[in-house]
């Protein structure tokens, strides 16, 4: 598991609902400065592969290649990254093998 939330820091980010006080474990995407650990702990976690063939915007990833073993081999490698990383995925929110996607607002096709 991914803590990003150092142990002494951890009461900082109590909060109370009428059921009692809560602590987080991980860091929630609220905090100010979530977003920047969270980016710098996947540029961490895929090293070179960022930028090499993985594309990488905090949690929005895409992973590129010229054909289907191809995709294949790099989303192994990219998920045994992560997995050695302690980042887990929901992969209910992913697509693989797609020749066309929207990413960031942008659509992305084979060659352009």
């Amino acid at each position: 598991m991914l803590r990003l939330v150092h142990k002494d820091s951890i009461e900082r980010t109590a909060f109370v609902t009428p059921d009692g006080q809560y602590e987080y474990l991980t860091m929630p995407f609220g905090l100010r400065n979530a977003p920047s650990v969270f980016q710098r702990a996947m540029h961490k976690a895929l090293g070179d592969l960022v930028n090499t063939f993985v594309v990488c915007y905090l949690d929005d990833m895409m992973i590129v290649s010229d054909n289907e073993k191809e995709g294949l081999e790099r989303l192994d490698i990219v998920l045994q990254n992560l997995k050695e990383a302690g980042i887990s995925l929901n992969l209910k929110k992913y697509s693989f093998l797609k020749t066309r996607v929207e990413y960031l607002g942008y659509e992305v096709t084979r060659g352009k």
